[in-house]
């Protein structure tokens, strides 16, 4: 009996830290993408770049 409640402790506190840490994994992704996403906000015009001719 008791081989069976502890068999069973363990399943749940693996499925207790697996949802944890797909819950910490999944905070860092957001908070990554957040920080990424002012890099990308604004997008600059390319600049024309004008050919200076000499004069021979």
């Amino acid at each position: 009996m008791w081989i069976l409640v502890n068999l069973t402790m363990l399943v749940l506190a693996t499925l207790i830290a697996g949802a944890a840490a797909v819950a910490v994994y999944w905070l860092l992704l957001g908070a990554t993408v957040a920080m990424m996403r002012p890099a990308t906000a604004s997008v600059a015009a390319p600049r024309k770049i004008e050919r200076i001719e000499r004069k021979e």
